[in-house]
């Protein structure tokens, strides 16, 4: 990609991210023109006039930890909120994790993230489990936060002020409707409660959770398969709910039409 060619593209996406979060757009640059990573891969989900719906960013950095050789994996993730049922963010990951992986069987990667919004959580679950710090079923793990502050120095994240060590605050954070924060206050999910419980305020500050979790493809690949397999049966679920409806409603209409040949 051409200098001029990749400037459009960052200012492109930086005007697009500034209707989905809250943010300074100069930030937004200095983030999307890092130098530091060694490699960023970018994809976008576009709709068919080719406007810009969503994005999912991986950057690669070299690091040294507690005396080994890493390579952090910077996740971010933005998706309009009426396309966030598409399954976009979670295919594009299991791809490039796959991909990545295969290519690098030996290396240590290890996944981290700024968790702006509660869906970003739950998706990260998914695709992690129990490897995910912190875990909704068990978010305590010392040795993991440990690596989460040495982390959150190399990218200059600050604390929130909050009794957890995993909740953190970044430069961006979500525009959410009135609406839409409640729908997600409400929710049963149990990872979504966790996200909540722990940042009440996501959509009006910038506390956000942190994510840290080793990638290794013994333990990813078979997730990464039950999360492939799970969205295919929500999606058939989805269409025979749909076509369940529309059957009732043609019958419905059938019933109530008058007879051939009825009236005055």
């Amino acid at each position: 990609m051409s200098p001029e060619a990749k400037t459009e593209l960052v200012e492109e996406i930086v005007q697009w991210g500034l209707t989905i979060w809250h943010g300074d757009a100069e930030d937004f640059r200095s983030y999307w023109l890092d130098r530091r990573p060694y490699t960023t891969v970018v994809n976008m989900l576009r709709s068919d006039d080719g406007k810009m719906l969503g994005t999912t960013t991986l950057k690669y950095y070299d690091d040294h930890y507690d005396g080994k050789d890493i390579v952090v994996v910077k996740l971010a993730l933005g998706l309009d909120p009426m396309h966030r049922g598409t399954k976009f963010a979670l295919r594009c990951l299991i791809w490039e994790l796959l991909r990545l992986k295969l290519a690098h069987p030996l290396k240590r990667f290890y996944l981290f993230a700024t968790l702006v919004h509660p869906v970003v959580y739950k998706l990260c679950c998914d695709l992690l489990s129990d490897r995910l710090y912190p875990y909704y079923k068990s978010p305590e793990n010392a040795e993991m936060q440990r690596m989460v502050d040495h982390l959150a120095e190399m990218f200059h994240l600050q604390k929130a002020e909050s009794p957890y060590p995993f909740v953190y605050r970044d430069k961006f954070w979500t525009r959410e409707t009135a609406q839409a924060s409640e729908y997600w206050s409400a929710s049963q999910r149990p990872e979504v409660q966790f996200y909540v419980q722990h940042c009440p305020a996501y959509y009006c500050s910038r506390d956000c959770l942190i994510a840290l979790s080793p990638l290794r493809l013994t333990h990813v690949l078979p997730l990464m398969v039950r999360a492939l397999v799970r969205n295919h049966l929500d999606r058939r679920r989805r269409r025979k709910a749909r076509l369940a409806e529309a059957s009732a409603a043609a019958a419905a209409g059938a019933a109530s039409a008058p007879e051939a040949g009825a009236g005055g």
